[in-house]
């Protein structure tokens, strides 16, 4: 396809920007002398696509040293630069493209030219030869739709996106973009393959145009009926229930191994029927708790099987912490060590190590275990997030935030379940009875 006005060597022509900003400026004239009066930059993402519609380079920046205020408050806190680094990259960015998009796009271009300008620069319009196109084409009542309304009204959608935010407003208006060419409100003197470009949005889902999580939720910290008196779940409904909610994968995690053929046999059955009726697969994900005590206390833990290696070690840990042990399973810190090698480590519920000194308010020994942990699974290991609405659960998911971030180590929100249904605690609150001898 020809770009009037772009050079084909260049590859890269349609660039999609979008800022967030401090407020609004007073005077919506754009005059040199009033730049200083003008908002200031808070948060910043491109996407860039060539001619064959791929997707170049997406970014996502948050300004070092920049306060907030109440209409920035949804703002997803992305890599943090300084104001000179994201210009600096975004003008090698800008010189490539010809097409420049965006919602209110003389907006946004004046806010950066603006920035340019606080920092000294030689004043120039950095986005001459450059063709603009503003997505701001529908009018109500005289006034132009906002990206939301404009949205909600192309794809007759009635609900609540997460906007002021730069990076979940570029995916918003690119498909704001694309419907008004469909409708064309938007002409070019180029061809534009909608549907080409559909497929290398990352976010795009083929059946219908709306926007989905980027993550898909599965739930990999369940419980079955083999965690004996501690549980309703069986592998069957576990199964259809994950598939019902359209999880990708789901997973186990009893104090055993004992279920693990079974669980299998279930998914690899349930799979085979769903291939027939050309229905949704869903992967299994197997795992164990592992308790380790530490001073005649014990914290359970998660382990899971990574690849075929790891299996064996996960059977030799649970083994030895059954056979050198009586009544409750528990282990040594120096077994998991040794036998590290293809698992993925959770760091647990509220009652693990880490979120118990947290709760103690000794936060130096919960950094030093969670370290210990990092340099044996290194990227193998998982900070646990858990939200039932327990006492301190704030204060540790809090911690453990920060920690994630500090450290590097990625957390993922986990529910920790022993039943599926509301209609099945009264089952397991009398498995419960049996299992501690009341009545």
């Amino acid at each position: 396809m020809n770009f009037a006005g772009s050079s084909p060597a260049l590859g890269i022509y349609v660039f999609f920007f979008d800022v967030e900003t401090t407020g609004l400026p007073k005077d919506n004239k754009f005059i040199v002398e009033k730049i200083l009066q003008w908002p200031r930059l808070i948060q910043i993402s491109w996407q860039l696509y060539n001619n064959k519609y791929n997707l170049i380079d997406i970014k996502n920046y948050y300004i070092k040293n920049i306060k907030l205020n109440k209409n920035n408050r949804y703002i997803i806190y992305g890599k943090k630069r300084t104001i000179k680094e994201i210009l600096k990259e975004f003008y090698k960015i800008l010189k490539k493209s010809y097409f420049i998009i965006g919602h209110n796009i003389n907006f946004d271009c004046n806010i950066i030219i603006g920035e340019y300008y606080r920092l000294n620069y030689k004043f120039k319009n950095i986005f001459i030869n450059k063709k603009r196109i503003n997505t701001i084409k529908i009018k109500n009542n005289n006034y132009y739709l906002s990206l939301k309304n404009t949205f909600n009204l192309l794809y007759k959608e009635k609900k609540n996106y997460l906007f002021h935010n730069s990076l979940y407003d570029i995916y918003i208006n690119i498909f704001v973009f694309l419907k008004l060419i469909y409708y064309k409100l938007i002409k070019f003197n180029f061809k534009f393959n909608i549907k080409k470009f559909l497929v290398n949005i990352p976010i795009y889902n083929n059946k219908n145009i709306k926007l989905k999580n980027k993550i898909n939720y599965f739930n990999i910290h369940n419980h079955s009926y083999y965690s004996i008196f501690n549980s309703t779940i069986k592998f069957k409904n576990l199964i259809n229930k994950s598939i019902k909610y359209n999880m990708k994968a789901v997973g186990i995690t009893d104090n055993n191994m004992m279920g693990v053929y079974n669980f299998y046999y279930e998914i690899n059955k349930i799979n085979k029927i769903n291939k027939i009726n050309k229905k949704k697969f869903i992967k299994g994900i197997v795992g164990c708790e592992i308790n380790i005590k530490i001073k005649n206390k014990l914290y359970p833990y998660i382990l899971i099987i990574k690849n075929i290696k790891g299996y064996y070690n996960l059977i030799k840990i649970n083994s030895y912490s059954y056979i050198k042990t009586k009544n409750i399973n528990y282990i040594d810190r120096k077994i998991i060590k040794k036998y590290s090698k293809g698992l993925i480590f959770l760091t647990g519920t509220l009652k693990s190590e880490i979120s118990y000194y947290i709760k103690k308010n000794k936060i130096k020994k919960a950094i030093k275990i969670l370290l210990y942990w990092k340099k044996i699974f290194k990227n193998n290991l998982f900070i646990e997030i858990f939200r039932y609405g327990l006492k301190n659960e704030k204060k540790v998911n809090k911690y453990l935030i920060f920690l994630s971030k500090k450290y590097n180590i990625k957390y993922i929100n986990q529910q920790e379940t022993f039943y599926l249904n509301k209609s099945d605690y009264k089952i397991y609150k009398i498995l419960l009875c049996i299992k501690k001898k009341k009545i």
